[in-house]
């Protein structure tokens, strides 16, 4: 169940302050400039092994008596190799496919699946960018075996059609340079649309902190990880004259970044929770109402 509650939340959860500008620390402030953004080359290939679940919870009870609940869950696991076929004029690939070697899906709605469901692709799908940076399956490369409805499902959440990935470039909103130690301001943009998508919840910039933070992964390799909270959140279609009791949203992510700036990302592993409690009466009583979402996703290449 996806519950929509339109009320204003006070925020539980701080963390990071008041967003200040990158900061380098001075015992790293001789090393050279970390360059994070990804230059990939047409014909570059590499193996991802992708993991996504997320899970929702509403219930609504008076004291200990339930007087209805509803859980839904997602699972998808996707094993393929990539290959860039096309740059666009920013010198980013704008051309992708994608040899499915594995494809599994566990849906508890949306998609008329009743457990893990195996999707077969007897051939390579190609994917092109759009104006906006995101993909879209060239039709062609569909095996018309295939549930087409399933699949794009599946890739929102693991593949190209996601929001995050390799070929997206994101410039981790760094406007100078940064060293290992250094740490600035997230730009929240992309996390409120993901916030409204993937929770049904709202929530404006002002009521998040966010913070990137740099530090060194080896000779090879650095690690970016992000911390996001939210003081506030909007809950949409909410009972009439119900008040919510508290409200959180937690989001953390952690890249591990190649030095060789022609390969993408190895590692993106991001988490994200939210949980609310609403008062709400009833000719009953008054009754408490909870929505609760969890989200893991993780991404492995090489």
């Amino acid at each position: 169940m996806k519950s929509r509650w339109i009320l204003i939340a006070g925020g539980l959860v701080a963390c990071g302050g008041a967003q200040e500008p990158a900061a380098s620390s001075p015992q790293h402030a001789s090393e050279p400039a970390a360059s994070l953004a990804r230059v990939i080359p047409v014909g570059a290939r590499w193996t991802e092994h992708a993991h996504h679940e997320h899970a929702h919870h509403g219930s609504e009870s008076i004291g200990d008596r339930v007087l209805g609940s509803d859980d839904s869950h997602a699972t998808v696991d996707l094993v393929g190799v990539y290959t860039v076929l096309a740059l666009g004029a920013d010198a980013q690939p704008s051309r992708l496919s994608l040899a499915v070697q594995q494809l599994t899906v566990d849906l508890s709605e949306g998609a008329g699946t009743d457990g893990p469901e195996s999707i077969t692709l007897s051939n390579t799908v190609v994917f092109e960018r759009q104006s906006d940076r995101t993909f879209t399956f060239v039709p062609e490369s569909l095996d018309d075996s295939v549930d087409v409805g399933v699949l794009e499902i599946a890739l929102h959440m693991v593949g190209p059609l996601a929001e995050q990935g390799p070929w997206q470039n994101p410039s981790f909103d760094v406007t100078e340079g940064v060293v290992p130690g250094s740490s600035w301001a997230i730009d929240v943009t992309p996390t409120i649309a993901r916030i409204r998508s993937d929770m049904g919840l709202d929530v404006v910039a002002s009521a998040i902190d966010g913070r990137w933070t740099l530090s060194d992964a080896g000779e090879a390799e650095w690690t970016l990880e992000a911390t996001e909270s939210a003081s506030s959140v909007a809950l949409l279609d909410a009972p009439p004259g119900a008040t919510v009791r508290d409200a959180s949203i937690a989001i953390t992510r952690e890249l591990t970044i190649p030095r060789d700036g022609t390969r993408p990302n190895t590692r993106d592993a991001l988490r994200a929770t939210s949980t609310v409690h609403v008062d709400i009466p009833t000719p009953d009583g008054a009754a408490t109402g909870e929505m609760t979402y969890s989200m893991m996703e993780l991404r492995e290449r090489s």
